[in-house]
């Protein structure tokens, strides 16, 4: 009898195998999750070196930007722009995306002491060109959402 009922399990999983089916999908998806929990991993301990590296970025293209701004900025915080550095009596810079004429460009937002916005430098040279065509409102509109963020 018992015999019987494991010849009808083993028959039943012979022509539909269930049971492979079930483990390959998890084994994949374990993969999926460990390829994920790795990469956030490394994303969370880079931070440091990624906020460096765009430091020197930075201070290079000031440097080269008649002399603003130029020494090195101390380390960066957030800001829901993107990322900002203290700069001594100046206040502090922004380094955001801008986006104008379907192109994405970084750039620069210096702060005054009070949180507004003194002006907006291009970190390329496409950027700096695209920034000298852009409207009067788009700008402002970017100066808003920076100083408003400034004050939540």
């Amino acid at each position: 009898m018992i015999n019987q009922y494991l010849e009808k399990i083993k028959s039943f999983f012979g022509k539909n195998p269930l049971v492979p089916r079930i483990k390959d999908r998890l084994i994949f998806t374990a993969w999926i999750a460990g390829i994920i929990l790795i990469t956030s991993l490394i994303w969370v301990f880079t931070l440091n070196t990624r906020n460096n590296i765009l430091l020197n970025s930075v201070n290079l293209v000031l440097e080269q930007n008649n002399g603003r701004l130029s020494g090195s900025l101390p380390g960066a915080g957030s800001h829901r722009m993107g990322i900002s550095f203290p700069a001594g009596s100046n206040g502090s810079i922004i380094v955001f995306s801008f986006i104008a004429e379907g192109i994405i460009f970084p750039c620069i937002a210096v702060l005054d002491e009070n949180g507004k916005v003194q002006e907006f430098i291009a970190l390329n040279k496409q950027g700096q060109n695209i920034l000298s065509r852009v409207s009067p409102t788009i700008l402002a509109l970017y100066s808003r959402r920076i100083e408003g963020q400034n004050y939540e």
